[in-house]
């Protein structure tokens, strides 16, 4: 799994502060021009992070690339609607050798590999037979991996990241907003990757309707949720 950190808004957290400083105050022309110590910094995010108002977050672009990821996983990401998207197209492009180059989510069932095989020579079957890459793809497992190029604003990331690292959410998911929290810390800032932890932490409840059993947070939801989830 690949998850790179490819651009990011210039002084992020100085453009935080400028934005949230002109709603309240004359500001300098120039971003630098504002001048913080990193404990101003600190304290100044503190106080933003703690607070409903936090469009200011929203000036901090990011801009994502992913590989070694699965179109199961792409399909909950994109659940995240405030973000820009773009992934491979596997109408247009061929994947007959995506068993061979082990491109899928390993599953450690003999089986699960063998099916890999038969859906990948089907897949060349199909091509060789005259059908195009996009109608053979309609047979492509949904454990396959697809780049993917991602924007997304850092009050958008902070949400996402905030459900995914719910310990009810799927191993892959977690493994990528793990590997996010430590490029935003290594190549931004290390407090800009601070708010990024499960949303019980930042409201001292569980809001889920199937709390984990790891942690043991109050729960939100105490009524019978049977009749609408269903296993």
């Amino acid at each position: 799994m690949k998850v790179i950190l490819i651009s990011w808004t210039n002084k992020p957290i100085e453009t935080i502060y400028w934005a949230f400083m002109n709603m309240h105050n004359k500001i300098p022309d120039n971003l630098d021009d504002i001048k913080l110590s990193e404990k101003e910094k600190e304290n100044f995010l503190e106080m933003l992070l703690i607070q409903p108002h936090q469009t200011v977050l929203e000036f901090v672009n990011t801009v994502w690339y992913l590989d070694g990821v699965s179109r199961a996983f792409q399909q909950q990401l994109t659940r995240t609607r405030a973000a820009a998207y773009s992934i491979q197209s596997l109408r247009i492009v061929n994947v007959e050798e995506f068993a061979d180059k082990k491109q899928y989510v390993n599953v450690n069932y003999p089986l699960y590999h063998e099916t890999m095989k038969v859906i990948q020579n089907n897949y060349k079957k199909l091509i060789e037979n005259g059908c195009s890459v996009q109608d053979a793809r309609g047979i492509l497992p949904l454990n396959i991996y697809s780049p993917i190029t991602m924007a997304i604003n850092l009050r958008a990331l902070y949400h996402m990241l905030e459900l995914r690292f719910c310990e009810n959410t799927q191993d892959e998911f977690k493994e990528v907003a793990k590997c996010m929290k430590k490029e935003i810390k290594r190549k931004i800032h290390p407090l800009l990757a601070k708010p990024m932890q499960p949303i019980c932490f930042k409201i001292g409840k569980c809001p889920s309707p199937v709390p984990c059993s790891k942690y043991n947070f109050e729960k939100i939801i105490n009524q019978d949720i049977s009749k609408w989830i269903k296993g």
